[in-house]
């Protein structure tokens, strides 16, 4: 049983599947209520409670997009700490490792239900969040505008043309990286794995923090734009950048899967190994 199949693959994926299906969706039933709560406190303290006044999509917005991001990257970075949480009791250890699959199945299916499966949830529950927020706005007069619309409707940045793609491709690329480091230590933490991995994270932080002012970078390196002409032009340093943070989102995920590999049934406290 050296060889992916697809088969085996699909049962394994419907295992752990059915073991994560209550978490799942108790999970997006709270994020969609808590997106909708906080969207509306946040709107009323800003903007609701003055008379006459209808909403717009520049006010829902900037009142209801931030929240909404730091409510969305949380669960995110929380939910991929928790990529093996399920098989913490030593009964559902041995029934995950001992199904008639390979490790590389194993391991996908648990990081398909972790980046593909949870994601999409986490985006439904943000629109059922947002949509429940606007009809409660809506009935009270206020206007029936929708967040999600009006945020993925406006302009992202100032950038056009290939320095807003690799503007997008740096920011896609460091949030990979993030996520990928949750998951290295999801995998290879037992307990307090979504805690001491945000430690890591503010360590890593720090670090870069004073290696950037030690060192006099700026923004410059990665892109700059010609007074004259008005045309942003890409600098060699933004391409390592990018191609140097996705690298090491590859190696973290080929290290999660070193780990996983050498999971056993009984384990220490902490770690999974």
């Amino acid at each position: 049983m050296d060889n992916f199949n697809i088969k085996r693959f699909a049962l394994t994926f419907r295992w752990y599947f059915c073991e994560n299906r209550s978490r799942l969706l108790a999970w997006s039933a709270g994020l969609a209520l808590g997106i909708f709560v906080a969207q509306s406190f946040f709107l009323w303290i800003a903007v609701g409670q003055i008379k006459g006044l209808q909403l717009t999509s520049e006010i829902t917005s900037s009142v209801c997009g931030p929240i909404t991001g730091i409510c969305v990257l949380l669960t995110l970075w929380y939910v991929f700490s928790q990529i093996f949480s399920t098989l913490k009791t030593k009964q559902k250890r041995i029934a995950y490792l001992t199904l008639p699959a390979t490790n590389l199945e194993r391991y996908l299916a648990a990081f398909l239900m972790t980046a593909v499966v949870w994601l999409i949830f986490i985006l439904l529950a943000v629109a059922l969040g947002d949509t429940l927020r606007m009809v409660f706005f809506g009935l009270l007069g206020k206007g029936w505008v929708s967040g999600v619309v009006a945020y993925l409707s406006r302009g992202s940045n100032q950038l056009s043309g290939w320095a807003a793609f690799m503007d997008n491709a740096l920011d896609l690329s460091t949030w990979f990286w993030v996520l990928s480091f949750y998951i290295l230590s999801g995998t290879l933490l037992s307990k307090r794995e979504f805690l001491l991995g945000s430690l890591a994270q503010i360590v890593i932080i720090v670090a870069y923090i004073w290696v950037y002012y030690k060192f006099n970078f700026q923004y410059s390196m990665l892109m700059n734009t010609d007074e004259a002409t008005g045309v942003t032009h890409v600098n060699l340093f933004m391409y390592v950048a990018v191609l140097g943070l996705l690298a090491l989102s590859i190696l973290n995920i080929w290290g999660s899967y070193q780990l996983f590999k050498r999971f056993q049934i009984i384990t220490s406290k902490w770690f999974n190994v």
